[in-house]
């Protein structure tokens, strides 16, 4: 039996085409058609897969196999080793020098103890001896400075168009408007929002 060389394909339960093998190929390489797709030389049907239809089913690319690699693990903890904890015993029993610290593994000495309060009391000398002391003296506040030079100057600003538009009604009331939204919002922002500095 001939291939033929026109097919109608049955997508999302409609009847396209009829297509050629290369936009078939275009299709199949975009994603579009799977090789289960329904497809029959007629639109009337019989439907069969594309991949039963001998060279249409050799037009689909192959997908990579993904596999995962097997994770290799090392044993790190030997039998020679000691323990650290006895479980028979309800006292944690000492270990020796140097088998578990890894500052006198390298050098062979005893280091300081393994005692969190010990290597926090050493870490504050060390902080102690490197870092200059904080200068705790309170410095003074451009704060209320500044909130009165922006209070006296644009204040002043909408009292004098307050008193040189004193005859007209809008500029009374916008300028009104102004000094007291003003106040208020610059009160907020510096003294609510805004932190010493």
């Amino acid at each position: 039996m001939s291939q033929p060389t026109a097919l109608f394909l049955r997508l999302n339960q409609e009847v396209r085409g009829p297509f050629g093998p290369e936009l078939l190929a275009e299709l199949a390489h975009s994603g579009v058609i799977t090789p289960a797709t329904e497809a029959s030389a007629d639109a009337a049907g019989p439907w069969i897969p594309l991949q039963a239809l001998g060279d249409y089913g050799r037009m689909f690319p192959l997908r990579p196999a993904v596999r995962f690699k097997t994770k290799s693990f090392e044993n790190v903890n030997r039998a020679s080793d000691p323990a650290l904890i006895s479980m028979r015993s309800s006292r944690r029993q000492t270990v020796p020098a140097g088998s578990c610290n890894p500052r006198t593994a390298s050098t062979g000495q005893p280091g300081p103890p393994i005692d969190v309060m010990e290597i926090l009391r050493e870490n504050a000398r060390f902080q102690a001896r490197t870092e200059k002391p904080v200068d705790l003296t309170s410095r003074s506040n451009r704060r209320r400075r500044d909130y009165l030079i922006l209070m006296i100057v644009v204040n002043g600003f909408f009292i004098w168009r307050l008193i040189a538009g004193w005859g007209n009604p809008i500029t009374t009331l916008y300028s009104l408007a102004g000094l007291i939204v003003f106040s208020v919002g610059i009160t907020w922002v510096v003294y609510g929002v805004m932190d010493r500095y």
